[in-house]
């Protein structure tokens, strides 16, 4: 058996569900291979997966994608699958994947399995019912397009027996719209909300930035101030210091006269202390001469006289 499924679809825990099944199933991923597989001699049926358009077309707008680009992909994917179809049509069966989740032991029997199927796969995610809605009225406005899915649905057996396939339903559209409405209306609510507290905290950011603003200001005047004051001690230092140079050259200029002033008095000491040598040597010598001792009664008679005339003086 060979198992064909878009592999951008969300298929490939069906199809290795149902590979688990069969004898000697494989699965492929490329349209091309799959239909060049069935030309050889011996070629093995083909089962071909795919979603409902409804489904694949909701899914490409779950995405992001555009009506418009999903409608033209699904398209050309439903005339790809379509013209396999018509050209193979005995050894290919076409499964529509939420049917088939829905009903395991009919796919088992139309497709002949020789082995039970094992637990049932996980189940795909569930479509919007808006998106579902948009999605079928975007296949029903367009004849082409309208006339496209019921060829596919027709080439599509029934494994469910007369049961309506999955389809947009319009009440489950509706109450996913209210409820949309009412979380984006809570949404809303809590975006207002904390855009509120970000523009209270961004109020209060930028009294905390004026703040800082002002303080910086005045810290700046204060380092200015202190840069000025710096300056000046810097300037009376400086002054301090040629002062103390002033001072230092003019004190050595004083010690250097001072020096010179004692050695010149030194010099003159000793110029007197040698006079004073002299004229002691001198007086000693006349003192010893003999006119001197000669005269020497005649000088103590004087000095009496002397005395005696003072004394008389002073009684008068």
């Amino acid at each position: 058996m060979l198992i064909w499924h878009n592999p951008h679809h969300e298929l490939f825990a069906l199809a290795d569900w149902i590979a688990a099944a069969a004898e000697d199933a494989v699965i492929l991923t490329d349209l091309a291979t799959a239909e060049t597989a069935l030309a050889e001699p011996e070629a093995l049926p083909l089962v071909m997966l795919t979603d409902s358009p409804q489904a694949r077309v909701a899914a490409m707008l779950r995405q992001g994608v555009t009506p418009a680009q999903a409608l033209q992909e699904w398209s050309g994917e439903a005339e790809a699958i379509l013209g396999v179809f018509r050209r193979h049509r005995c050894v290919i069966r076409i499964i529509d994947a939420t049917t088939a989740r829905a009903h395991p032991e009919r796919v088992a029997q139309l497709l002949e399995l020789p082995r039970a199927l094992p637990e049932q796969p996980q189940a795909a995610a569930t479509p919007d019912p808006m998106l579902m809605v948009l999605a079928e009225y975007s296949l029903r406005v367009d004849p082409a397009l309208d006339l496209l899915a019921n060829e596919l649905a027709a080439c599509i057996p029934d494994i469910a027996h007369g049961l309506p396939l999955p389809h947009a339903d319009p009440d489950a559209a509706f109450v996913s719209y209210h409820l949309v409405r009412e979380e984006h209306a809570e949404n809303q609510h809590r975006i207002t909300t904390e855009f509120d507290k970000l523009k209270n905290a961004f109020s209060s950011n930028l009294q905390d930035i004026a703040a800082l603003q002002t303080q910086q200001e005045t810290t700046t005047q204060d380092a200015a101030a202190r840069e000025a004051r710096i300056a000046e001690l810097k300037a009376a230092e400086t002054q301090l210091t040629n002062n103390l140079e002033a001072v230092h050259t003019h004190l050595q200029i004083e010690r250097d006269v001072a020096k010179a002033q004692a050695a010149e008095l030194e010099q003159r000491l000793g110029q007197a202390e040698k006079i004073e040598t002299a004229l002691r040597q001198e007086l000693h010598r006349v003192m010893q001469s003999r006119s001197v001792r000669i005269t020497a009664p005649l000088r103590r008679l004087g000095d009496v006289l002397r005395r005696l005339r003072q004394t008389l003086r002073g009684g008068r």
